[in-house]
């Protein structure tokens, strides 16, 4: 399914990725960073099961969840709450996951494992509703939301096999980010099953300073100075047009080490050129392919990407 492709958001994945903090001192650092207090947390909860009811069932709140604590990871001035609730356990992969921002109280990340193990062995079918319900439908979800930033974004929605797409990419000014993007997974039959939000960036100049011809001319120098340092003697061609994104320059540099870079720099963001190139095919279809970002204010190299 399309979840298991999408490059999750950063904050999800820092949470699953860091450890519960574990010395007394780390624990008080962190508790002046948490805003909720567990009540809180479950109270938001609560109120999300009984709007969604995962599988369609009436929840009890006092039959729900018996004696289960959510476990609290923290990275920086993030703190999230993780929960996993095995409702009912209504056959293989019964329960469902979610993720709180404990500053915010916001939505993060909402998983049904359940219905997408079911929906994972279903066959295809033909769609029921209409792509404006379906929006309209997106657009709802947004309510979780409240606190985030974003005033321009495209909106796209696509049924997949059994289930809708409804993506919402963060534009600023009429440019979009690489990375900051709402994704949801929605069947007709089991509701909401995916949600993750990836709202993270500030906010970055968007006024151009290198045109598209410089980014061309700087690139071909940029790709010269790559060859000579990596040996390489291939001969790239320009895939796709210079298009325009704005980009994360410590999140693109620091994957998969993300966890070691402070959140106020993983949040900062610059303009840049986005230009891929690749090589000829050669055996087993493969083509060495290199993309390179660079800064559309002062047209510094930000970062070179390979692509395997």
């Amino acid at each position: 399914m399309q979840h298991k492709t999408i490059i999750l958001l950063i904050f999800v994945a820092i949470a699953f990725a860091t450890t519960i903090i574990g010395s007394e001192k780390e624990q008080a650092d962190n508790q002046k960073k948490q805003k909720l207090s567990e009540q809180q947390a479950w109270d938001i909860y609560y109120k999300f099961i009984e709007d969604e009811k995962p599988y369609g069932i009436p929840v009890k709140i006092e039959d729900h969840i018996k004696g289960i604590k959510p476990s609290i990871r923290y990275f920086d001035d993030l703190s999230v709450f993780y929960m996993t609730a095995p409702t009912y356990e209504i056959g293989r992969g019964g329960f469902f996951t979610i993720d709180i921002d404990a500053c915010t109280g916001e939505l993060r990340g909402y998983q049904n494992n359940h219905a997408i193990s079911l929906l994972d062995r279903s066959d295809e079918i033909k769609p029921k509703y209409s792509e404006e319900k379906v929006k309209k439908i997106g657009l709802n979800f947004l309510k979780y939301n409240k606190n985030i930033q974003m005033k321009e974004y495209m909106l796209i929605v696509e049924f997949e096999k059994n289930y809708w797409s409804i993506f919402f990419r963060r534009k600023l000014n009429g440019f979009s980010f690489e990375d900051d993007a709402i994704s949801i997974e929605y069947s007709e039959k089991y509701g909401l099953i995916f949600y993750s939000n990836s709202i993270f960036s500030d906010e970055c100049d968007t006024e151009i300073k290198i045109t598209e011809d410089q980014a061309r001319s700087l690139v071909h120098e940029y790709l010269k100075k790559y060859q000579l340092e990596t040996g390489s003697k291939t001969k790239m061609e320009l895939i796709e047009e210079p298009e325009t994104v704005i980009v994360n320059p410590a999140y693109i540099v620091t994957r998969p080490s993300i966890e070691d870079t402070p959140l106020s720099e993983l949040r900062k963001t610059r303009l840049a050129w986005r230009i891929l190139f690749m090589g000829p095919k050669s055996q087993g279809d493969f083509r060495e392919a290199v993309q390179f970002y660079i800064d559309a204010i002062d047209g510094k190299l930000l970062h070179i990407m390979v692509i395997n």
